[in-house]
């Protein structure tokens, strides 16, 4: 499958601005390509789903679905030692894409699931 790549202009002020550096900043700058594609493969799902919580710096509260990826036992040498790979969906807090629209995404995604035939 060919995803087209995704144009962006990003302007490097401030935190998070891809670490433009004082020589950018204030100025634009335009990424060429920029396409990002996840796999996760079959071997590494696991059923270990969590709800997460972060508050920011803001004093905002943020809330996420975790799906944790099978690591071998062997990289985990304690029970502290959790740094397992996840994949973490963050709810949306905008009018424009909901906590309802990311559900439906989700039960849209175990539809398609569901209707293949291996």
């Amino acid at each position: 499958m060919n995803h087209a790549p995704i144009p962006a202009v990003v302007r490097g002020v401030g935190r998070g601005a891809l670490n433009a550096g004082p020589r950018t900043a204030g100025r634009l700058f335009s990424i060429a390509r920029c396409s990002v594609r996840i796999n996760i493969y079959s071997q590494e799902l696991t059923k270990e789903v969590v709800v997460v919580s972060k508050v920011a710096d803001t004093g905002r509260t943020y809330h996420g679905i975790r799906l944790y990826l099978h690591s071998p036992d062997l990289l985990h040498h304690t029970a502290e030692d959790d740094d397992r790979s996840a994949v973490t969906f963050w709810i949306p807090q905008a009018r424009s894409f909901t906590p309802a629209d990311l559900a439906a995404v989700f039960r849209r995604m175990a539809d398609l699931v569901e209707g293949i035939n291996p």
